[in-house]
């Protein structure tokens, strides 16, 4: 009779807590603190493009240099934080990534004492097939941050060409481009949910 339908990370963590069940002894992981902290930055980058998108659809473009100009050195601070943030969701993935390649090894080691071909074959299967799955994942949101890097880039230059757009009289028609760049950081971060829902999925 096969054992019930425990989720091998959650026990893996419990496993390397008192070491039982053929499992050595090993340092706490904690992916579910992990995949929190992850969520919680980019749930904060995606809600800051909101909120520059609302002040960009509500702000009514003044003839006016001086306004231009605090609007630039607004725009350059707001996004210096953003790519800060962005640099800190990176490092958060790459802590994530490490917790779950370290469950997945202590998951394989376990599955390999198991004394029944067929359960081991099944456990090693099962481990596998999870593995890959977030694997696909990582690998998406590498993709997605690369997307990023190249929207915040374009924000930087964007401050320097709106202020020389605004030397030149062309301000307002400067910055209906920016609005959409706005949106495409805001699609970008919305796609790297996709990493906690998978996280989340994995330790639940």
């Amino acid at each position: 009779m096969r054992r019930p339908n425990v989720n091998p990370l959650l026990a893996l963590a419990a496993c390397a807590v008192v070491g039982v069940g053929g499992c050595e002894p090993a340092p706490v992981v904690d992916p579910p603190a992990a995949v929190d902290e992850f969520e919680a930055n980019r749930a904060s980058v995606q809600y800051r493009m909101e909120a520059i998108d609302a002040r960009l659809a509500a702000w009514d473009v003044p003839d006016d240099r001086t306004a231009h100009e605090q609007f630039a050195a607004e725009w350059k601070e707001e996004w210096d934080d953003i790519e800060r943030e962005v640099r800190k969701l990176k490092k958060q993935l790459a802590r994530l990534t490490k917790s779950f390649d370290r469950q997945f090894v202590r998951m394989q080691r376990v599955a390999r004492t198991i004394d029944s071909p067929q359960a081991r074959a099944e456990e090693l299967s099962e481990n596998a097939d999870l593995q890959r799955r977030w694997l696909a994942t990582v690998a998406e949101a590498h993709s997605n941050f690369k997307k990023m890097d190249e929207q915040v880039r374009a924000a930087r230059d964007f401050h320097k060409t709106f202020r020389l757009a605004v030397m030149r009289g062309r301000a307002e028609a400067k910055l209906a481009e920016v609005r959409g760049l706005s949106q495409q950081v805001k699609g970008t971060a919305a796609e790297l949910e996709k990493v906690t829902t998978e996280g989340r999925a994995l330790i639940r």
